[in-house]
Formats: C-alpha cells, structure tokens, sequence
C-alpha cells in the first residue's frame, strides 16, 4: 500500500514539475515580448514617431479597447480646439450664430 502512494505522490509531484516548468517558460516568454514592445516603442519615440503609429498586431483585447478609447478621446480634442481656432479667427462680431447682415 506505501508503495502505491509513494508511486502516486511521485506522479504528482511529476506533473505539479512539469506544470511548474511550462509556466516558468511561459512567463519567460512574456518577459521577452514585453522587453521587444518596450524597446520598440522607444525606437520610434526616438524617430520621431507617436503613439498612434504604433502596430495593433501584437495588442491584446484590453490594450485595444484602451486605444480605441485613446483615439475617440484623440480625435474630440482635435474638433474641439480646431472649433476654438476657427471661433477666435472669426472675423464675424456677432459671433459663428450670426452669418452677417445683408443691406
């Protein structure tokens, strides 16, 4: 019977190493990856490049719902201050309600 155990204890200690090991690897490859997106990203912030330009290739669900929501959140402050931009250059007294009078 302390044979049978012993074999089952050791299969389970097998399995909980080979468990161990596969997630070791795992985390040891997501370690790389990341080390490769961070050293990327510095590559192109030094040319000059933004964050928009980035790959989308490699993002997971959450990074993209993020950038998606970055870009809506991009694209309203470009209204807004092109909209600031055209009312201060307005030459209208009245203001953009009033398209001017006509004699």
């Amino acid at each position: 019977m302390a044979t049978q155990n012993q074999k089952q204890a050791s299969n389970n200690n097998t399995k909980s190493d080979d468990k161990c090991h596969e997630t070791w690897k795992k985390l040891k490859e997501e370690k790389q990856q990341s080390q490769k997106i961070q050293q990327d990203k510095a590559n192109r912030e030094n040319k000059g490049e933004f964050w928009w330009d980035e790959p989308i290739d490699n993002m997971t669900i959450e990074e993209l719902e993020a950038y998606v929501k970055a870009i809506d959140e991009l694209r309203n402050n470009v209204d807004k201050r092109a909209k600031d931009i055209m009312e201060a250059n307005n030459p209208n007294p009245l203001g953009k309600d009033f398209p001017g009078l006509i004699y």
